[in-house]
């Protein structure tokens, strides 16, 4: 989880480990950021601008629909919290 452990790749880390990583900082995400669901069945962490760094502030919660539709390019963010 941070530098101190034996096991930290620092920018080197993968897809899978920074989505963890982010989740430790972030928490789990409960509602979606562009369309403010709280009852999909499920949200994740989003990397805004695609680059996938260590910046929590490159990172957005959105449901799986929201998620997909902005990786296909269908959906231009509009965040509200």
């Amino acid at each position: 989880l941070n530098e101190k452990s034996p096991s930290w790749k620092g920018d080197k880390v993968g897809y899978s480990g920074l989505h963890r990583w982010v989740a430790s900082h972030l928490g789990k995400p409960k509602q979606c950021s562009h369309c403010g669901t709280t009852t999909a069945s499920k949200f994740e962490w989003c990397s805004i601008d695609h680059t996938y760094k260590r910046d929590i502030l490159s990172w957005v919660r959105l449901c799986t629909t929201c998620h997909r539709n902005y990786d296909n390019g269908k959906l231009k963010l509009r965040v509200c919290s």
